[in-house]
């Protein structure tokens, strides 16, 4: 076909032939133009997704962490049990056998009923009257907020006071088979704290005394 020359043409003609021309790249600056919104909606469409997805699991995780120092700062300033750590620790110092007694007679000795143990079933000794009394508030406080354990360490880091009553309990975090664990951590950053009722959060890890949950 030849090639048509706008030099050759008649001014009525060229007129014409021009107008087509510039609609030709009208329309295409617009579907680029609609191309490049298409795409940007795109990608802000994508990004906000994202964004979503990021913020959703954060969000639950802070409601959740919420809840949780909620419930224990309301157990923190209980001062019945604040006053029961305190005499816990004392009546393990005249148990006959100390801890490891205690350890043997409430986790060794006892097979614990649903994954969950009361202690002995004759309570005789100081201790053992004072963690029935316990015992009784805290499981069932554990129980309507689903949790697995409740742990009562007094200031040395003995574990005085246990719902499930794992291998942790009558143990030293900071002496015995436990140390360097998750909960001792814990335990290790709340003996730093200038300021009583902080709560301090560990990652998430294996805890062996709690079946590696």
């Amino acid at each position: 076909m030849p090639r048509m020359d706008l030099n050759s043409l008649k001014l009525t003609r060229k007129l014409p032939a021009l107008m087509l021309a510039v609609s030709a790249i009208a329309v295409l600056l617009v579907a680029g133009a609609a191309y490049i919104r298409a795409e940007i909606a795109l990608s802000d469409a994508a990004n906000a997704w994202i964004e979503e997805a990021a913020i959703g699991p954060a969000a639950t995780l802070d409601a959740v962490m919420g809840d949780l120092v909620a419930h224990v700062d309301g157990l923190s300033h209980n001062r019945g049990l604040a006053a029961g750590v305190v005499d816990l620790s004392r009546a393990i110092g005249i148990d006959p056998g100390g801890l490891a007694a205690l350890h043997d007679r409430y986790v060794r000795d006892i097979p614990p009923p649903s994954g969950e143990s009361a202690g002995p079933p004759d309570p005789g000794s100081a201790f053992d009257l004072l963690h029935a009394d316990i015992q009784a508030e805290l499981s069932a406080w554990a129980a309507a907020m689903d949790y697995h354990d409740v742990y009562l360490i007094d200031r040395e880091g003995t574990v005085v006071f246990s719902t499930a009553k794992g291998a942790d309990f009558a143990t030293n975090l900071r002496t015995g088979p436990w140390n360097g664990t998750g909960l001792s951590r814990v335990f290790d950053r709340l003996s730093l704290l200038d300021t009583p009722g902080t709560p301090v959060f560990e990652d998430f890890s294996p805890y062996p005394p709690a079946g590696g949950a």
